[in-house]
């Protein structure tokens, strides 16, 4: 009686185990497919502020190059618009970061 109480225990044991491996697994996928997803928002938020920043280099270079003066005040117009957005995009990236921190 005794030796079959222990291979019952033994049995509900190797269940439990089993079953918080599997927990465990399962959730270390789910954490993997966030992180990933995260690293891409990341990777997504840089190109948008590269391309932004090469946006208003651009402008500012056609302004500059243009056949008649463009006052000062388009320039600042310019230049404000862009960094407005680069500062957007660059607070996308950072927040991103500090969820793949998190995780």
């Amino acid at each position: 009686m005794a030796i079959c109480r222990k291979i019952e225990k033994s049995r509900e044991e190797e269940s439990r185990i089993r079953k918080a491996r599997t927990y465990i697994n399962e959730q270390k996928l789910k954490n993997s497919k966030k992180v990933e997803e995260i690293k891409q928002n990341v990777v997504v938020a840089k190109f948008k502020e590269k391309q932004l920043k090469q946006q208003m280099k651009y402008k500012l270079a056609q302004a500059n190059n243009s056949k008649n003066n463009i006052p000062l005040s388009k320039h600042e117009v310019i230049v404000s618009k862009y960094k407005m957005q680069v500062a957007e995009a660059h607070d996308e990236m950072l927040q991103s970061k500090r969820c793949c921190a998190r995780i």
